[in-house]
């Protein structure tokens, strides 16, 4: 009896170490891939179509860009490409990626697919290569304390604004060509690459109609193994900084009307922490996150 109940265990275990195996194999996999299934259509769309004629005609392509900024190390490959993997960096950088909806797709068929609630065959988007602009100073950034006040290192600060910039002349390169003057922010959770948290904002910008300019935010996630996660959860920890100072360049950026974020697990932990200690910095000093961060807050909402 005894026997027959270790053997029943360790079948039992044994196939949940098999089911585990699968599932980290799988995660891996996704996590590696540069390409990306389009979502499944709204339902709206599948009634109402695709507002494709409220796309500006410089839009109307498969083959987009989209802006990043990122703390992720960068690595270049053996044949010279770009690529981003979980390992952190004490600096940020900006650059754009191409994205391609469906290889040899016209727009007119990427609007159809767009609207179709039963394709016929996937829709793949694809990263085509991705381009690091500038980097920002590495931090923690270097100070004095004169006579007992901490004064900011001049280099540095002269530094982070000539990078800062740069951002901005990219960032309105893009605003040209958009209607609405805002930015779409997405940041996303664990067990990320950067190439899918690229792919899944070229595909929440154009299901949501390519309104205002897309922006990914990545943080180091996508580090593998079982304890993977932790190590991702601590990376979230590590980039509010990062996050706060991206978010308040963009707010000083007159030119953009407002930022739209769209957080997904781990990252809405990023997005929160960050907002929260930008809104005590700011009424600290005397001034209102609505105007300086377009933050709104609930108690500053108009009354339904």
């Amino acid at each position: 009896m005894i026997g027959n109940i270790h053997a029943e265990s360790t079948h039992h275990v044994g196939r949940i170490l098999t089911r585990i195996f699968t599932c980290l194999c799988a995660a891996v996999i996704a996590a590696c891939s540069n390409t990306l299934p389009l979502m499944p259509t709204p339902n709206i769309y599948a009634v109402e179509g695709y507002p494709a004629d409220q796309v500006p005609e410089s839009m109307r392509t498969t083959s987009v860009d989209i802006l990043y900024v990122t703390d992720r190390a960068p690595k270049v490959k053996g044949n010279g490409r770009l690529k981003y993997g979980p390992q952190r960096s004490s600096s940020m950088a900006y650059g754009n990626a191409v994205v391609e909806f469906g290889h040899g797709t016209s727009w007119e068929k990427l609007v159809e697919a767009s609207e179709s609630g039963n394709r016929n065959r996937p829709l793949n988007l694809k990263v085509l290569e991705r381009t690091e602009t500038e980097r920002f100073p590495a931090t923690p950034f270097p100070f004095s304390v004169i006579d007992g006040d901490v004064v900011d290192n001049d280099r540095v600060a002269q530094e982070f604004h000539r990078v800062a910039l740069g951002f901005r002349e990219q960032l309105n390169r893009y605003l040209r060509q958009s209607d609405k003057k805002k930015v779409l922010v997405f940041v996303h959770g664990v067990n990320t690459s950067f190439d899918e948290a690229v792919l899944t904002q070229a595909e929440l910008w154009h299901i949501l109609g390519r309104k205002g300019v897309p922006v990914v935010y990545s943080w180091p996630a996508g580090n593998g193994g079982l304890f993977g996660y932790f190590v991702d959860r601590e990376s979230a920890e590590f980039t509010i900084f990062h996050f706060k100072q991206f978010i308040k360049m963009m707010a000083s950026f007159p030119e953009i009307e407002g930022i739209d974020i769209i957080a997904h697990s781990r990252g809405t932990a990023v997005t929160t922490t960050a907002l929260r200690e930008l809104v005590i910095e700011t009424r600290a000093a005397g001034k209102r996150p609505r105007d300086d961060l377009y933050i709104i807050t609930i108690s500053e909402k108009a009354p339904q």
